[in-house]
């Protein structure tokens, strides 16, 4: 494998598309625990900025683990992303999200110049596919791209507006990638235009000269390291180790992610394969946790056990189910 170190945007800046693999995860972020941290550091790269300290020292934002795919003559070269899909596609959306609070604010140039860190130009085979800088997972794809397309904060509310079930003390969650655009959009509106009255940082100056300062600092100041595996690595080992960390994975995650790599190997037609076996286990439904005697655990978790239990004619431990599905 190859690492080296680059820039945020610059990962965006080629004409590719990095492609999140069907048997990955869906996105699983949420603010308290990954939007709240990523954006504390991004403002504090923003404060750097406007306060002129330019020798401030870049920030580490995490690693990419990247597979070459082959890809037909005339499509955009495509890159399956075998670790930090989550912290990819969150970025984008946090591009998203910038590019439209520009564009509200008439920062036109600026919104134009964001643009072309999500979306690839050109000629390209598959337009509907090929235009995305990061394509996620079967079940992501339509909020993803709606929150990519949609140009505005304005056009997100009107596709995802707020509903309320009968008695709800609440109103039902929105996709969380639309939340995540919301949750950003917010955050930048707030440090560029001040909250109730709170001045923002460097008030003295047009928007459009510290948006754009601000932006340099994404271009600039953020870096991640990339590793770039050879044909000879193994993902699967790799994205296992990795994933001992972060937010945890589910067996059905390990279960699918292994299933499913396996099955691009033999050459079998995942899409087909998903959708005829699998889709309906990456329901919510399949993560909620229930309890049963003294175990509180995700119902897809506990169907496995009693699946494998059933075939070997013993107990599996709750914590056995990836190594006794290996074996």
């Amino acid at each position: 494998m190859d690492v080296h170190k680059s820039s945020l945007l610059a990962i965006f800046d080629a004409k590719q598309r990095l492609e999140v693999p069907l048997f990955q995860r869906q996105y699983v972020w949420n603010e308290d625990q990954h939007w709240v941290p990523l954006w504390e550091d991004i403002e504090r790269k923003f404060v750097e900025a406007l306060d002129g300290r330019k020798d401030a020292p870049n920030h580490f934002l995490g690693a990419m683990v990247l597979d070459q795919k082959q890809t037909p003559t005339g499509h955009v070269v495509v890159r399956q992303v075998i670790d930090g899909q989550q912290r990819l596609t969150t970025l984008q959306i946090f591009l998203a999200a910038y590019r439209d609070f520009c564009r509200k604010q008439g920062c036109d140039a600026l919104a134009g110049e964001c643009q072309k860190f999500l979306l690839n130009t050109g000629m390209m085979a598959d337009q509907d596919v090929d235009r995305f800088k990061v394509w996620p997972t079967q079940l992501d794809r339509q909020q993803f791209s709606d929150v990519i397309l949609a140009g505005s904060r304005d056009e997100v509310l009107k596709r995802y507006p707020q509903r309320k079930q009968r008695y709800a003390r609440k109103p039902d969650p929105r996709p969380r990638m639309v939340e995540a655009y919301l949750f950003f959009f917010e955050q930048i509106k707030q440090f560029f235009l001040g909250e109730n009255d709170d001045m923002p940082m460097g008030a003295n100056s047009p928007i459009a000269t510290r948006a754009d300062e601000c932006f340099q600092t994404l271009r600039n100041g953020l870096m991640v390291v990339v590793i770039d595996l050879h044909k000879d690595d193994d993902p699967q080992v790799i994205f296992e180790t990795l994933n001992a960390r972060g937010e945890p994975l589910l067996p059905a995650d390990l279960l699918r992610n292994y299933i499913f790599l396996r099955a691009g190997r033999d050459k079998l037609d995942i899409e087909v394969v998903y959708k005829r076996y699998w889709s309906r286990f990456d329901d919510e439904f399949w993560r909620e946790e229930v309890k049963q005697g003294r175990l509180i655990r995700p119902r897809s978790d506990l169907f496995m056990q009693h699946f494998l239990a059933s075939r070997q004619g013993q107990d599996i431990p709750i914590k056995h189910l990836y190594v006794e599905y290996r074996h």
